[in-house]
């Protein structure tokens, strides 16, 4: 093919001169950048991409903390090579085809690939650089900006960002959603929840990403227990199941909606619900935490024989998964033992014990629901604590 079109160039310069040639030649360079070397990177982000979603999507969402919208893996990509790979083949468009239209997309590549491997200083320059070559994909790498300030925990930057890219004129409608969704992340670590829910609750039906917007219904019905909003965020929670999440953020948005129904509800409806989710067989490695579930929920229904024969089965059955709620289960108990019998000696040992068994998310932090290796999805404030958190056994015990 490159000879032919060699061949091609050399028969248009005498047929029609230097202006044709110059077409030609920028053909055979758009054409000869993307089949050498851009499409080979965009294959290998893909797969690097790949390699981070599902470090993400096949691990517990923490419920203990505010679900991650733009934030990223903890741990960055399983695999650095692919993302190595796309660096230095789309390094190698930039630098043996730089009149070619593929240069903006090299750069964008290069600067996806930065964030995935947790580069931030790197993937901010070349998305800086993609809005200083007035490129098509101006909007896009203004996102991913923002994407990174945010991941590098520039919340300041991120701000401005965000709403210097909102008040454009020229915004695409298909990036609007997205934007807000970004937004409103940020107001939940400034605790802004009167503004993260509005920006929430405006992005969410315009978000053409299905995953995305079920993991930001997931994070309206978080804000909306903040705003003593039980009902919403019960609401909110049913919501995610619309959109067929992925599994893990479908049984937490299941869990948080009984979760507010058993505090702030219906007792006896949550009671319902929790038999469903303990009869779907997808919900067996979580038996511990249903069944914990269940004594809260005879708790919060004044039945306290049937909850502390619960909260003992847990806390001495031998089989290993029950090991991940002893705190919570210590914690109830304690509970129990200071407002049902006032037995404030039995109080405060339940206490010690549960910061003991919450380890260091006990204090000022909150309890933990991971199972599976402990792996969980990443918070969008680092250790900002969601509402249902544990955050107080290591102050209970002292008093």
């Amino acid at each position: 093919m490159p000879r032919i079109l060699c061949v091609l160039a050399l028969a248009l310069t005498f047929a029609g001169g230097c202006s044709r040639l110059t077409f030609v030649n920028q053909r055979f360079d758009n054409f000869s950048a993307y089949y050498n070397t851009f499409y080979n990177a965009e294959k290998a982000l893909e797969e690097c991409v790949a390699g981070f979603d599902l470090s993400v999507e096949d691990v517990p969402v923490d419920q203990d903390v505010f679900v991650s919208l733009f934030g990223r893996n903890e741990g960055g990509v399983t695999q650095r090579k692919p993302c190595e790979d796309t660096i230095l083949k789309s390094a190698d468009v930039l630098r043996d085809h730089p009149s070619s239209k593929w240069v903006d997309d090299a750069t964008m590549l290069i600067g996806k690939s930065y964030f995935f491997t947790v580069n931030f200083v790197g993937a901010e320059q070349y998305f800086n650089d993609i809005l200083a070559l007035d490129s098509p994909l101006e909007y896009e790498a203004r996102f991913w900006l923002a994407r990174t300030y945010i991941a590098s925990g520039a919340y300041d930057n991120a701000y401005d960002h965000l709403q210097a890219t909102l008040s454009s004129e020229d915004l695409p409608r298909r990036w609007e959603p997205q934007y807000r969704l970004a937004l409103a992340e940020l107001h939940v670590t400034r605790e802004d929840w009167e503004e993260a829910a509005l920006e929430l609750e405006t992005g969410i039906p315009d978000v053409r990403d299905s995953d995305l917007a079920s993991s930001a219904q997931l994070l309206l019905g978080q804000v909306y227990e903040v705003l003593e909003r039980y009902d919403d965020a019960v609401q909110a929670y049913d919501e995610v199941l619309r959109y067929k999440p992925w599994y893990e953020l479908s049984y937490a948005a299941q869990h948080g909606a009984i979760r507010v129904l058993t505090q702030h509800g219906d007792a006896e409806l949550a009671l319902a619900r929790l038999r469903i989710m303990e009869r779907d067989d997808k919900n067996y490695d979580y038996r511990a935490q249903l069944s914990y579930m269940r004594g809260h929920t005879y708790q919060a229904m004044g039945d306290y024989d049937a909850a502390l024969d619960r909260y003992y089965f847990l806390l001495h059955d031998e089989d290993g998964q029950e090991s991940s709620v002893k705190g919570q289960v210590h914690y109830a108990l304690a509970l129990f033992f200071r407002d049902v019998e006032q037995d404030f000696q039995f109080a405060a040992a339940h206490f010690d014990t549960a910061k003991a068994s919450l380890g260091n998310n006990s204090g000022g932090g909150f309890s933990t629901s991971r199972t599976r290796g402990g792996a969980t999805r990443q918070s969008s404030a680092g250790t900002q604590p969601a509402p249902g958190a544990i955050t107080d056994a290591d102050e209970q015990a002292r008093i």
